[in-house]
C-alpha cells in the first residue's frame, strides 16, 4: 500500500499546487506517511481508516497519543492529523468533550 500511496500521492499534490491544502491519509496503516509525506503533504492522518475514532475519553486519549507519537515528524506546513474527534455523540460527559475540542 505504501508503494501505492507514494506513486499516486506526488502528482495529485503537483495538480492541486502548493496553495491547497492536501490532507493524506493513513489507508490501511501500512502507509505511514509521517515517515515520507512531509514534502508533499499539509497534513497526514495518524489514525487507520479502517479504525474510526471511538466516542469516548479512551478514544481522545487514543487519538492524542498517536499524534504525540508522531510530532517529531510534523513542523510548519506539514502537521499530524488525528482525524475527526468524536465529540457530541453521547459516550463522553459534556465537560470532557469540551475540554478535548478545547485549546490551552
Amino acid at each position: 500500500m505504501q508503494q501505492i500511496a507514494q506513486t499516486l500521492y506526488p502528482p495529485m499534490r503537483a495538480a492541486l499546487g502548493d496553495s491547497v491544502a492536501f490532507a493524506m491519509n493513513n489507508e490501511d496503516g501500512s502507509t505511514v506517511p509521517w515517515l515520507w509525506g512531509r514534502e508533499l503533504a499539509t497534513t497526514w492522518r495518524t489514525n487507520l481508516v479502517t479504525s474510526p475514532l471511538a466516542d469516548s475519553y479512551p478514544g481522545m486519549v487514543t487519538a492524542w497519543e498517536n499524534n504525540m507519537l508522531r510530532q517529531e515528524y510534523a513542523g510548519p506546513g506539514s502537521w499530524n492529523d488525528p482525524d475527526l474527534l468524536q465529540i457530541g455523540q453521547g459516550g463522553m460527559t459534556d465537560s470532557t468533550g469540551r475540554s478535548s475540542a478545547s485549546g490551552p
